[in-house]
């Protein structure tokens, strides 16, 4: 006489184990947080940023007219980084106006400026060429000295 065959499929204590697991696994995740990077974020924050200025350069250029980027619109254009990235304007002395405008003018050139963007202790740099307008973005680096 031949034993009767098993049907295929999982325990009940299989499947307790496996819900065990996973309610750890859960648990785990959930008190970290959102797994979230440093240095993405500033990479987005900077793309962000060297996009709108590439965009008021090109609308200069476009329109004939001078197109200013206070630092306030420069905040609003990384507005998605909830506030994590700080940014920086360093001119020239009496380069800028007292509240950090950006001027780019109808021939393609620019108000000279470094603006660093930080987030702990990563900074990426981003240049400002006066006389050309071009906008050139930095590779992401320590801040801390380290």
């Amino acid at each position: 006489m031949q034993a009767p065959e098993r049907e295929a499929g999982f325990t009940l204590i299989e499947m307790i184990v496996v819900l065990a697991v996973l309610g750890l696994v859960l648990t785990i995740v959930l008190q970290r947080g959102p797994v979230r990077s440093a240095s993405l974020d500033l990479r987005a924050a900077s793309r962000s940023l060297v996009d709108a200025l590439r965009e008021a350069r090109g609308r200069a250029i476009a329109t004939d007219r001078p197109v200013n980027v206070t630092a306030r619109q420069a905040r609003e254009a990384m507005a998605r980084m909830q506030g994590r990235v700080t940014l920086e304007l360093h001119s020239p002395p009496g380069e800028h106006e007292g509240d950090g405008t950006l001027r780019f003018d109808p021939d393609g050139g620019a108000s000279a400026a470094l603006i660093r963007l930080s987030e702990g202790d990563a900074g990426v740099d981003i240049g400002i060429d006066w006389f050309s307008g071009q906008i050139r973005q930095g590779a992401i680096h320590r801040t801390d000295g380290g």
